[in-house]
C-alpha cells in the first residue's frame, strides 16, 4: 500500500509537472501572441500617424504648386495684357498717322476758310472807293495815291 501510494504520488507528480509545462507553455503562448497583438496595433498606429503625415505633406505640397500655378499664371496673363496693350497702342499710333495728314489738310482747309471768310468782312467794312481796287491785288491807293497792302 505504501508502494502504491509512492507511486501514484509520483504518477500523480508527473501529471502536476506535465499540467505545469502545458500551463506555462499555454501562458508563454498567450504572452507571445499579446506581444505579437500589441506590436501589431504599435505598428499600425505608426503607420496611420505616418499615413497622416503624408496626406498633410501632400496637402502643403498641393497648396505650394496651386499658389506657384497661380503666380505663373498672373504672370503669364500681366505679359500678355502688357503685350496686347502695346499691340493695341501700335495700331492707335498707326491709325492715328494714317489719320494725320487727312486731319491736317482739314485743319489747313478750315484755316484758309477761316481767312478767307476775314477778309471778304475786311473788304466789306471798307468804303466802296476802296473795295473794287482791294478785290484783286489786296493792295489799294490811299488818298495821297500810295498803294497800301489791306490792314
Amino acid at each position: 500500500a505504501v508502494l502504491a501510494g509512492v507511486v501514484a504520488f509520483a504518477a500523480y507528480r508527473v501529471l502536476a509537472d506535465r499540467a505545469d509545462r502545458a500551463r506555462q507553455k499555454l501562458l508563454a503562448g498567450r504572452e507571445a501572441y499579446r506581444q505579437a497583438e500589441l506590436a501589431r496595433i504599435r505598428e499600425e498606429v505608426e503607420e496611420r500617424r505616418r499615413q497622416a503625415e503624408l496626406a498633410k505633406d501632400l496637402k502643403r505640397q498641393k497648396w505650394e504648386n496651386d499658389k506657384l500655378e497661380r503666380q505663373r499664371r498672373d504672370a503669364e496673363l500681366e505679359v500678355g495684357e502688357k503685350d496686347l496693350r502695346e499691340k493695341m497702342q501700335g495700331k492707335y499710333q498707326r491709325l492715328e498717322e494714317a489719320k494725320r495728314p487727312e486731319r491736317e489738310r482739314k485743319e489747313r482747309e478750315a484755316r484758309e476758310a477761316r481767312r478767307r471768310k476775314e477778309e471778304e468782312e475786311r473788304i466789306k467794312k471798307m468804303p466802296e472807293v476802296f473795295r473794287h481796287a482791294v478785290a484783286g491785288t489786296g493792295t489799294y491807293l490811299d488818298p495821297n495815291g500810295t498803294p497800301r497792302r489791306v490792314p
